[in-house]
């Protein structure tokens, strides 16, 4: 799929270079791809230095935090949701 997708980043960004003052939904029509994807593509053109090809390809998809993980154990050993369960019940825990 990237292959084929630099292409028509690289259309929108000589359509951008040669046209500077046409909008968005003009180049939208132009590239015959979604207002978002131009406005996307645009954002990205304009963060990137000058002359950089490599703002043509795609930025990775994976998630930039990871899900949430398991609480850490506390230096007793137990997980602190189960610490502070025991704490509030009064009891100890099993040696």
């Amino acid at each position: 799929m990237e292959t084929t997708w630099i292409p028509d980043r690289a259309h929108l960004w000589r359509l951008y270079q040669a046209n500077p003052d046409w909008g968005a939904r003009r180049l939208s029509q132009f590239t015959e791809r979604s207002l978002t994807w131009v406005k996307k593509w645009l954002r990205r053109f304009r963060q990137a230095d000058p002359g950089d090809e490599d703002v043509l390809d795609s930025r990775s998809r994976a998630p930039r935090l990871h899900p949430k993980r398991s609480a850490k154990r506390s230096s007793t050993g137990f997980w602190p949701s189960r610490m502070s369960r025991l704490l509030i019940s009064g009891e100890r825990p099993a040696p």
